[in-house]
């Protein structure tokens, strides 16, 4: 019997999802924070359940030999990141054997090769967008599994001047006595400037005109926008209501809730790969699923004969367009619905996509839209997935009949010294 007064010795074969050690005492799995793949530790068990466990690291008898010293000092407590103890060769090798694990265990893909994870030369200072929680004026995060607040002197991720202006947001909250629930910062790195996004209840109507000329007070910040928490709506305070990016040569214009990528380096690799893949040409006809801002849908027009963007977002829809007409792009159209109720009904009758692009959320794809997917016929999809578990969900059905083939899968290190990644699957009509 097992018991929580009892220390236990066990050796770690793998990483969770949430970068937990996964272990075994007997026949019941055990799941230890801190601990690395091929690393022998002392433990002791906080939670004993029917199925599994929770343990907690007392003492490490033999390291592994990728163990490194984490460069940030909040890394013990904040939940920001998961594994910034292990070496950056050893992150991308753990999530290329997720990705390839996912894919065998849940879509029934075992011969399927996983290549190696594309990484960085440089895996600290690269997201362009950051979500602080707020506790009285100051910013920070909650601790992993918790919603204990952790202050945040410096955060490794972000670039230096993303950090400076945290502090001035700070003072800038204290004087002006505004009580947000949370604060999101974006950059632009086209012209290193912010926008700010302060989420809460609505302050007074007097305070909110006092924003006016707000922006002047935080440096290089060109967008200044209130967030209400309760309805939804957001509210432009001071300054553009948008900001400006460059994507491989196009400007696109974000608005406050338009989704991009946080990490801008890798996401224009990852443009560069699918469009190398899809070797589109001048008469083909595209589909880009979950099109978002149509920022990749711009990028598609450039090589196609017509591309239909299809997004559930209005506010996303309208982006789109805005970023088409920007880019003077006139061979792109955008549809506002679900995927699955607009295919294939409501395409137009003499378009038959060629090649389908699909971008969907955490979620995947809903399988009446994937049944549409492969009634619509394209010689290749290209899936792009942050979530592998749904990814290989959605593969087993796209390839149940043998009408569609994987040729390549391609993980990119989205989010590095974190568990996450984000993975590109091209599917070619057998």
């Amino acid at each position: 019997m097992l018991n929580k007064k009892a220390t236990y010795t066990v050796t770690a074969s793998d990483l969770t999802q949430d970068g937990d050690g996964v272990a075994r005492i007997e026949e019941l799995v055990v799941f230890v924070p801190g601990l690395l793949p091929q690393e022998k530790a002392q433990i002791r068990l906080k939670k004993i359940k029917k199925n599994y466990a929770l343990g907690e690291l007392v003492e490490i008898i033999e390291r592994s030999p990728f163990r490194t010293e984490p460069p940030c000092f909040h890394f013990a407590d904040c939940g920001g990141c998961d594994i910034q103890h292990l070496a950056y060769s050893a992150q991308l090798d753990v999530k290329r054997n997720l990705v390839a694990q996912t894919l065998s265990r849940i879509g029934g893909l075992d011969g399927v090769e996983v290549n190696p994870v594309m990484g960085m030369d440089n895996p600290f200072r690269y997201r362009t967008k950051i979500q602080f929680q707020v506790s009285g004026h100051e910013l920070g995060f909650y601790a992993k599994k918790s919603k204990r607040f952790i202050k945040i002197k410096e955060c490794l991720l972000i670039p230096g001047d993303m950090n400076e202006l945290k502090n001035h947001i700070e003072k800038f909250l204290k004087d002006h006595n505004l009580q947000a629930s949370r604060v999101v910062i974006k950059k632009s790195m086209k012209h290193a400037n912010f926008m700010v996004l302060l989420h809460g209840k609505v302050p007074r109507s007097s305070v909110m005109k006092r924003m006016k000329d707000a922006c002047q007070e935080l440096p290089k910040v060109t967008s200044l926008i209130w967030i209400d928490s309760e309805e939804h709506k957001y509210y432009h305070l001071s300054g553009d209501d948008y900001i400006e990016e460059e994507i491989l040569g196009f400007t696109f214009r974000i608005s406050p809730l338009a989704f991009v990528q946080v990490n801008h380096h890798q996401m224009q690799a990852l443009y560069a790969y699918i469009l190398n893949k899809a070797a589109l040409t001048e008469e083909d006809q595209v589909l880009d699923l979950y099109c978002g801002m149509g920022s990749i849908t711009c990028h598609i027009a450039k090589h196609a004969g017509e591309v239909i963007g299809i997004e559930v977002v209005h506010s996303a829809i309208r982006d789109a367009e805005l970023n088409a007409k920007l880019n003077q792009i006139d061979n792109a159209r955008f549809l506002l619905g679900k995927v699955e109720e607009l295919l294939p009904e409501k395409l137009p009758q003499n378009f038959k996509p060629d090649v389908i692009f699909l971008d969907p959320p955490r979620s995947g794809v809903d399988e009446e839209a994937l049944v549409a997917i492969m009634e619509a016929n394209p010689r290749e999809i290209l899936y792009v997935s942050c979530n592998p578990g749904t990814l290989a969900r959605d593969l087993k059905i796209l390839t149940a009949d043998g009408t569609y083939q994987v040729q390549e899968v391609q993980p990119f290190d989205m989010f590095t010294q974190s568990m996450h990644v984000e993975t590109v699957v091209l599917l070619e009509w057998k």
